[in-house]
């Protein structure tokens, strides 16, 4: 199963942040930060081929 991470970005310049805020630190728009949903793939299991 994949895990599921949120991730809040500026809409304006696309800096990125861990928390929703009101204005961006970068360029200093206010209401521009959004949350976008990041889906982290799970990692495949390493399979032995040593028997050939």
């Amino acid at each position: 199963m994949s895990k599921v991470k949120t991730s809040f970005f500026c809409q304006n310049c696309g800096t990125s942040y861990a928390k929703w805020q009101g204005q961006c630190n970068a360029c200093k728009e206010w209401n521009t930060i959004a949350e976008e949903i990041i889906q982290k793939q799970d990692k495949v299991a390493w399979k032995s081929e040593q028997n050939l």
